[in-house]
């Protein structure tokens, strides 16, 4: 018998804590010069959004070790959101204070997410 939830990735506070991170990575997109959007924020939006979907599409996988690869994804999407950050600090965009605050939140997002699928690998 199938034991598969569907919409189970809500119940995970990762995917909650990303969805939050998400407001704030979309509030400093529309903060950024009108030339910047068809640059940095596009990619940058298309990897925030990334992070969750994964998640999601991930979660009702058959199995662990499959919803595993997709929460690989997502982790691989918020390097992604990391580069982008970083490109927004060297153009001047962000504040120091700014940059540190929000790398710092998404790095421990990162961990989070790496455990997270470090312990479904291991039981498998």
């Amino acid at each position: 018998m199938d034991k598969r939830k569907v919409f189970r990735y809500r119940q995970f506070p990762v995917y909650q804590k990303i969805r939050i991170y998400r407001r704030k990575i979309i509030q400093l997109f529309n903060s950024l010069p009108l030339v910047e959007k068809r640059r940095l924020v596009d990619q940058g939006l298309r990897a925030i959004n990334s992070a969750c979907l994964n998640i999601a599409e991930g979660s009702n996988k058959p199995t662990d070790k499959e919803f595993a690869q997709f929460l690989n994804r997502s982790l691989t999407s918020l390097e992604e959101v990391a580069s982008v950050l970083d490109m927004c600090f060297d153009d001047r965009y962000l504040s120091l204070i700014k940059y540190n605050n929000l790398s710092t939140e998404l790095a421990n997002l990162a961990e989070e997410l790496l455990k997270f699928e470090r312990s479904l690998r291991k039981q498998h």
